[in-house]
């Protein structure tokens, strides 16, 4: 398998990543996204990474459709570099704004709320079965 090198920014500073692996997996156990930090439950679908940075080896899971709001903010942003809260952020700019529920104490993030995931996810990833349940709401925080 080719090795792919990409361009990261991960809170503090811009790094080369190498991505040794990366398949979508069935979760045998319960994870945690590296994204929005929601579980991903047994028998759940997910993205499983392997990278290495400064001879360091990392691995990182996702949630499908977080996988997916990663990249829909690297083509809106036009660049390859980004973390975690860069998307959150982008995805509140680009949704919440709009949204009913803005400042009446709305109990999720960007990356967990059902109008963001649906306005910003294409049609055919909404009816993943894995992604409805997300946003169904059968989803839970890490608290």
């Amino acid at each position: 398998m080719p090795h792919t090198t990409a361009n990261c920014h991960f809170s503090g500073g811009a790094c080369m990543i190498t991505i040794l692996n990366r398949r979508e997996r069935r979760a045998k156990k319960e994870h945690f996204c590296t994204t929005c930090h929601g579980k991903i439950a047994p028998g759940e679908g997910y993205i499983y990474t392997v990278f290495s940075d400064g001879g360091h080896v990392y691995d990182s899971r996702q949630h499908i459709h977080c996988e997916v709001l990663c990249e829909r903010y690297c083509a809106a942003v036009g660049c390859d570099e980004y973390d975690d809260l860069d998307v959150e952020w982008w995805a509140q700019d680009e949704v919440c704004a709009q949204c009913n529920q803005k400042g009446d104490g709305c109990e999720h993030t960007a990356l967990t709320c059902l109008v963001v995931l649906e306005a910003l996810l294409p049609p055919y990833l909404t009816s993943n079965e894995d992604v409805r349940r997300h946003l169904d709401g059968d989803d839970e925080r890490e608290q």
